[in-house]
């Protein structure tokens, strides 16, 4: 288990957005945050490398757990086999993995998947990227607690917090409290920069930043997809509801 803390931000999927990055880390700068928790998926995204370095280098210190995006931009460097996936999104995860200096994939492949830290006034808490046995396992907050309680089962934490699908939500499972952090950098359902402060309160946060600047910085890199993440990640968002009734038809499959 981690040192004890009195609060964490828990900041998932940050996928290369740098400017909602910064923007993130601003806003916790403004509060009384002990540490940084990063829930995996830091990679792939437009800005790779620039994100790990000022992850590296925030007030406060950061510990990681890693994400499917990790595994697969890991998998590739390795030659090694990576999930099936469409060619246009390997392509991501290879530019990203280019992008890495041999010091941030040594970072990077060190991470766990799982992290335990107690946190004063809220208890053990257990972080993984999707579930507590998988890094692309999908459950959202209609998927039935039936199907869930296996998944949830065996661990002897009162707070799970996970990531992976990028929408905020808080359930029960059983008796585990279920918290999804949401998406920093590729959020669902609204605009902005979502993470999750952990303290002697739980609140969902929501970063608001500069849209319009942060797509111009998007598409003038060389990220393969820089438009398409430009106006569909960061101008506009795909709804809650579209993504809901996408990853129910997939939901612990």
């Amino acid at each position: 288990m981690e040192r004890p803390s009195l609060s964490i931000a828990a900041l998932y999927d940050i996928h290369g957005n740098l400017p909602a990055l910064e923007a993130v880390l601003a806003d916790i700068d403004k509060l009384p945050v002990e540490q940084i928790l990063v829930g995996g998926d830091v990679l792939p995204g437009p800005f790779p490398d620039e994100s790990l370095d000022l992850l590296m280098n925030a007030r406060v210190p950061v510990s990681f757990i890693s994400g499917n995006g990790e595994r697969n931009v890991l998998a590739l460097l390795n030659e090694e086999p990576t999930d099936t996936l469409p060619d246009s999104v390997v392509e991501t995860i290879r530019w990203s993995g280019a992008k890495l200096s041999a010091a941030q994939r040594e970072l990077v492949t060190a991470w766990p998947p799982t992290r335990k830290i107690w946190i004063d006034g809220v208890g053990q808490v257990l972080f993984c990227h999707a579930t507590p046995q998988s890094d692309s396992s999908i459950f959202t907050k209609v998927t039935p607690e039936p199907r869930l309680s296996p998944v949830f089962a065996n661990v002897r934490c009162p707070i799970v917090v996970c990531g992976h699908t990028h929408m905020q939500f808080d359930r029960m499972v059983g008796a585990v409290r279920v918290l999804n952090a949401g998406s920093v950098g590729m959020p669902f359902g609204q605009t902005g920069a979502h993470w999750l402060l952990l303290g002697q309160e739980i609140e969902f946060r929501h970063t608001p930043f500069d849209l319009p600047t942060a797509a111009d910085r998007v598409k003038a890199s060389d990220y393969p997809q820089a438009e398409q993440f430009a106006t569909q990640n960061i101008l506009q968002v795909p709804s809650e509801s579209e993504i809901l009734n996408q990853f129910e038809q997939v939901a612990l499959q």
